[in-house]
């Protein structure tokens, strides 16, 4: 059982740190000593020390969960948020104060727990749970007995007409609440008007938001065309260098095809020409030799006969008669050509 005094001290430590903006072990010291009074029956403690710490707690929630720089162990951040969002805080705190201190929640501990889930509604509600919050707001208007005059319960009741009922457009119903709640009963016409306000503002605001939401399409529609054109672009580029490259190298194919061609018809021609002057020498010897022959057939024979009856009375093993015979026609064609 924790006493009155280790109570209050422990509870200045940790207001003192929050104050500092030291969140991390402000929260550290709070988060304890919140566990330690539900744990356990506190009530040997004063109520207003009791309602104190329940909502530094709660404040503490809010706060380091609203801050990007608000540094915290990540376990004990997670804890909090799901006490949030399967409400057990709230039970906690219904049988901190109906069963054992036998009285309802207190509007101010009602405030700065609703406050703190609306807050992080992102958070605790998804998209279909939209209306969870408004109905707990309701719930805690209809169980809380204070009078109109209640400070606390004034604030209340403007967190939910003027901020909670406005962020779900319920608009109509916070005009309801004005007209029947007795905290606005002197301050009706005044509230409405404030309503009013807040309701232009929040039309003005979605009409900013969605023309930014048109031109941010009508940006990316221009972007994603400009893309789609450079994209051709390049592809356009791309075809004209292959085109390009393609030209040229079918140019060069017909340029070294006609040299290859003319070499081929030029050396086929060399060869013609060589043909033909050969031919034509072998054609002339041919004539020369044929009209020799003509000329000279009966000393040919003569000479044959000659070396004929010669070769059986000389030795042809010492003299080559036919070889002789043989370089003398030879000479004679040589002499005849000449």
């Amino acid at each position: 059982m924790i006493s009155k005094g280790v109570a209050e001290s422990r509870y200045q430590l940790a207001l003192k740190l929050f104050v500092s903006r030291n969140f991390d072990k402000s929260f550290q010291h709070i988060r304890q000593l919140y566990n330690d009074i539900i744990t356990t029956q506190p009530l040997h403690l004063p109520v207003a020390l009791v309602g104190n710490i329940v909502k530094l707690y709660l404040t503490e929630i809010g706060t380091i969960f609203s801050r990007d720089d608000a540094g915290m162990d990540y376990g004990a951040k997670k804890a909090a948020l799901a006490s949030l969002k399967n409400d057990t805080l709230h039970y906690q705190l219904q049988d901190l104060y109906e069963h054992q201190f036998e009285q309802d929640i207190p509007c101010d501990i009602w405030y700065t727990l609703l406050s703190a889930e609306f807050v992080l509604r992102n958070q605790i509600y998804s998209e279909n749970q939209d209306t969870e919050l408004v109905k707990k707001f309701q719930s805690a208007l209809d169980t809380v007995h204070s009078s109109g005059q209640d400070p606390t319960l004034k604030k209340l009741v403007d967190l939910f007409v003027f901020q909670v009922l406005p962020a779900y457009n319920m608009f109509d119903r916070a005009e309801l609440i004005i007209t029947q709640h007795p905290v606005y009963v002197n301050k009706m016409s005044e509230s409405q008007t404030k309503l009013d306000r807040i309701r232009q503002n929040q039309r003005a605001k979605a009409e900013e938001e969605r023309k930014m939401e048109v031109e941010r399409k009508k940006l990316e529609q221009e972007i994603k065309a400009k893309e789609i054109l450079r994209k051709k672009e390049l592809e356009k580029e791309r075809l004209q260098k292959n085109r390009a490259i393609k030209e040229i190298n079918d140019s060069y194919m017909k340029d070294s095809s006609l040299n290859n061609r003319q070499q081929r018809i030029s050396s086929n021609s060399s060869s013609i020409s060589l043909v033909s002057k050969l031919t034509s020498r072998i054609t002339y010897l041919a004539s020369v030799s044929q009209e020799f022959m003509k000329e000279n057939a009966i000393i040919i024979l003569a000479t044959i006969l000659i070396a004929f009856l010669a070769s059986k009375f000389i030795n042809l093993k010492k003299i080559n008669i036919r070889e002789k015979i043989s370089e003398t026609i030879k000479m004679a064609f040589k002499v005849t050509y000449l």
